[in-house]
């Protein structure tokens, strides 16, 4: 079960709100894949490790460019760029199912994301016959709370 949740936890998405929950270096929040610390094109500073996004905005609300823009390189910048700043007034941080057009967990999306794309059935073969539709959305829920805060 292990391996499914690795494959379907890749269609999980954050949505920053108020940016207290999500860490800035390590939750993956601006790619779908990697934590902003793998592309870092220099050591990250002791004192910037354990930030979370709200710790990143300016006081006038925008984006603290100094802090992180020399650590990045500019494709990973401009993909913050498009993501807006976090609010203390906005809801807290949360998960989106990101491989619905509704935010939604389903199983049908679950079935296309797991769908292997080279076309011979394996993924298909082991997720469906070995474990289960029900199952799928176990371990898709169960794994969704577990990395909630």
């Amino acid at each position: 079960m292990g391996s499914i949740w690795e494959k379907t936890r890749v269609g999980m998405r954050r949505n920053i709100g108020d940016g207290e929950k999500v860490r800035f270096w390590w939750d993956c929040w601006v790619t779908t894949s990697n934590p902003l610390a793998d592309f870092v094109t220099q050591p990250i500073p002791n004192t910037l490790l354990s930030k979370r996004v709200a710790d990143f905005v300016d006081e006038t609300g925008n984006w603290n460019w100094s802090l992180f823009s020399h650590l990045l390189p500019n494709n990973i910048l401009l993909k913050i760029a498009s993501v807006h700043p976090p609010k203390a007034s906005h809801e807290v941080d949360s998960y989106f199912w990101g491989v619905s057009s509704n935010g939604i967990f389903s199983v049908k999306s679950a079935y296309e994301l797991l769908d292997d794309p080279i076309g011979n059935g394996d993924v298909i073969f082991g997720v469906w016959l070995g474990v289960g539709m029900a199952s799928i959305a176990s371990v898709f829920f169960f794994g969704s709370s577990c990395m909630v805060g």
